[in-house]
């Protein structure tokens, strides 16, 4: 009775070990999956969305709109209310790419330019099919 305990508490020992070296196994190639993903992707960190019908970013680091009112620039959690009927969600926007300033409406002159507003509530055509 003594050797079957000893053997049952043995191969208890021994597969408490195994599976202990088992899971940190695991977490080590979770760990290099993660770094690969990370080194090989195409992921672009953007902190600032640009809405060109608004003239109006958003701020992904503190979640906030900055926005124009009365000519200065206002930080908000949400928009005017004088954007009446537009949907953030529908509308038009553009991710600047690069940019983790604090003040990306410095730009906004370049940002105007490159990205017109359009106010048309028509799809919009792919070029490339015509």
């Amino acid at each position: 009775m003594k050797n079957i305990t000893k053997l049952i508490l043995g191969l208890l020992v021994f597969s408490f070990n195994y599976s202990q070296a088992q899971v940190e196994l695991d977490a080590v190639n979770i760990q290099a999956k993660k770094s690969e993903k990370t080194e090989n992707s195409s992921f672009v960190d953007v902190r600032y969305y640009y809405y060109p019908n608004l003239q109006a970013y958003f701020d992904t680091k503190v979640a906030m709109y900055l926005y124009q009112e009365n000519g200065e620039w206002v930080e908000s959690e949400k928009l005017e209310p004088s954007t009446r009927g537009y949907s953030i969600k529908n509308g038009q926007y553009v991710m600047i790419e690069g940019y983790t300033g604090e003040e990306p409406y410095e730009m906004l002159a370049e940002h105007k330019a490159k990205y017109p507003a359009d106010y048309s509530s028509r799809p919009k055509r792919d070029v490339a099919s015509n």
